[in-house]
């Protein structure tokens, strides 16, 4: 990475370093579903899902180091009506939180949706992650569903979120079916 101090499209060199961020977020808790790490070989389908949809992964990078990641992903995949909708996920390694990243990688992935033909990303993530909720608010996303009490973290239920964000206007015409 050579000194970069930047914010770019992910590569397989970048997929060791994402893991392990991945990783620290499942042992803290709270910040994803998972509960058991993965290794590299296991998300292989999921990095290369993005290259073969046409969404994707950005990195930020400072020095040598990966300091976080943010994910672009099909919603609902395969399901023609949802093709202009996303998914997106971010996480950052604990050394680099509360330092200004977590809004750099959203909003680079803001700035990525039209030329990805993306209108409307949906965060979905657990009610106890105060930290990416306030981040989602910060860049006027709007809680849009809510699935009560349906995970258990260490004997606590807790709700998952959906929090939404139009990226492109919609007209009259596409705010019914068919127009109608």
């Amino acid at each position: 990475m050579d000194g970069e101090n930047v914010i770019c499209r992910a590569t397989l060199q970048h997929l060791p370093w994402m893991v392990e961020i991945y990783n620290c977020a499942i042992e803290t808790g709270g910040q994803t579903g998972d509960t058991t790490p993965f290794d590299v070989t296991e998300r292989l389908p999921w990095f290369h899902s993005h290259d073969a949809s046409g969404y994707g992964i950005f990195v930020k990078c400072i020095a040598d180091d990966v300091v976080g990641y943010v994910a672009l992903s099909p919603y609902r995949g395969g399901r023609a009506v949802f093709k202009h909708t996303a998914e997106i996920s971010y996480y950052l390694h604990p050394r680099f939180q509360n330092q200004g990243f977590g809004p750099l990688l959203l909003s680079h992935a803001l700035t990525q949706c039209p030329g990805m033909k993306i209108s409307c990303l949906l965060a979905i993530l657990l009610s106890c992650n105060d930290r990416s909720i306030r981040l989602l608010n910060k860049f006027q996303f709007a809680l849009w569903g809510i699935l009560p009490k349906v995970g258990n973290i260490q004997g606590q239920w807790v709700d998952h979120l959906y929090y939404g964000k139009r990226i492109t206007p919609t007209t009259p015409e596409q705010n019914t079916c068919n127009g109608k």
